[in-house]
């Protein structure tokens, strides 16, 4: 007969409980994988920033003019009145 027995019940829901756990397991695996992925590529970036060369410091000067503080190799601001030549066009 194909009659639903307690020994086919406690059979089903152990199948059903070991496909759940093995999902839950997968899942599990998934998130340890990313979490790993993740963790070398912020090492990766941290190497990156820690192994490039710093950057070379600029001179500045104060423009006699306006006061503002410029690169010492800068071109014109643009102003008429510009001490470091003429203005852009």
């Amino acid at each position: 007969m194909m009659g639903l027995s307690v020994g086919k019940f406690l059979l089903l829901a152990l199948l059903c409980f070991v496909v759940w756990t093995f999902f839950r397991y997968r899942a599990r695996i998934q998130a340890v994988r990313q979490a790993f992925a993740e963790m070398q590529r912020q090492a990766t970036q941290h190497a990156a920033r820690a192994n490039a060369p710093p950057s070379a410091p600029v001179s500045l000067q104060q423009c006699a003019v306006c006061g503002s503080y410029v690169a010492a190799d800068a071109s014109s601001c643009g102003r008429n009145d510009c001490p470091r030549g003429r203005p852009r066009a």
